[in-house]
């Protein structure tokens, strides 16, 4: 259990970097798998993280900062965001780069851009309220969520809803956890993400597809934690070369694996309520339409802690606003409120 602080004007916590907060991470967890696509539901894996990894991700950096490879990193500080929301640069890259990959990969209607998901960070100030934390664990945190599609593209998971759950176990292989305790919840989660999706594959198989995730994230973090790579200097590199670099081995299932390293899991959400999920109760369509005004101002230079960590009616004012031709001083205005 842990330490659960209130800050002046309102009643948003703030987490401790030192303990956990098994019942925050638990309203968190509901509050997420209650409606995972829609903005709410995101920001909810955040404070999952605030409430429950704080000690690991402390660790993590103080890890960082004793290996030579990549302290230089961690001085720099990289913002991953603007990288992988320049898309012009992206769409220039040589085809079947990283970068390249990557773009196409986003290009979908029904994508949640990773520098979406990480500009999330900022809602409702609890990144700001992180106040003993410290500032490269904050950005461990941040870099973690933009760097979520470029995980789909490492191990080679779709951007279906079945490819998202296999996703989550890969991310916790990938992000270090123990082998033996992300096995277990990978076996757990396997048991509750099927009973949601009903996929045609078959329970046994279903949950074996997450305990190999597991496996393939495990392997990579061994090599160095998905948030140690420098994807930044890598996006124009071969991206089969770049997952042997980074110790992706082969899917297991390959019966299910196309030619090029991916899971298809293409019609594997069969399940009532695997498709409401997906489709966030209903509310998927108005959750994409803002996410596409969004990336319009993102991708166009606006910050992207700016654009996503104003408040709705503000976002809302300045989507419109930038869509009628206003001035980029009265986005901006508009934004801040």
């Amino acid at each position: 259990m842990g330490e659960k602080k209130e800050v002046e004007m309102g009643s948003t916590p703030t987490y401790s970097r030192h303990r956990r907060d098994l019942a925050a991470a638990l309203i968190a967890a509901a509050r997420w798998i209650r409606n995972p696509v829609s903005e709410d539901g995101a920001k909810q894996a955040f404070r999952m993280i605030y409430a429950l990894l704080g000690p690991d991700v402390h660790r993590l950096v103080a890890s960082m900062r004793a290996n030579p490879e990549v302290v230089t990193l961690l001085k720099e500080r990289p913002d991953l965001g603007p990288t992988l929301a320049d898309v012009k640069t992206l769409a220039r890259l040589p085809e079947g780069s990283l970068g390249r990959v990557y773009h196409d990969f986003m290009a979908g209607d029904d994508i949640f851009p990773g520098y979406i998901l990480g500009g999330l960070a900022y809602k409702d100030g609890h990144f700001d309220r992180l106040v003993d934390w410290d500032p490269d664990a904050k950005w461990l945190v941040e870099r973690l969520a933009n760097s979520h599609d470029i995980t789909h593209v490492l191990g080679g998971y779709g951007s279906d809803f079945a490819g998202e759950a296999i996703t989550i176990s890969f991310t916790l292989g990938v992000n270090g956890a123990p082998e033996a305790l992300a096995l277990l919840w990978a076996a757990q989660w396997g048991a509750v993400s099927y009973a949601a999706l009903l996929p045609p594959v078959g329970f046994r198989a279903w949950v074996a597809i997450h305990v190999d995730a597991v496996r393939r994230g495990v392997a990579v973090a061994r090599a160095q934690p998905l948030v140690c790579i420098p994807f930044e200097r890598e996006l124009g590199a071969p991206l089969e070369d770049f997952r042997r670099a980074c110790g992706v081995r082969p899917h297991q299932h390959t019966e299910f694996t196309t030619q090029d390293g991916w899971l298809d899991t293409r019609g594997w959400n069969r399940g009532w309520l695997g498709r409401q999920m997906a489709s966030g109760f209903g509310t998927m369509d108005a959750t994409m339409a803002d996410v596409k005004r969004a990336r319009r101002l993102i991708e166009d230079g606006f910050p992207i802690p700016t654009v996503m960590g104003a408040r709705r009616e503000n976002a809302q004012r300045a989507f419109s606003l930038y869509e009628t031709g206003a001035s980029r001083d009265d986005v901006r205005a508009a934004l801040a409120g």
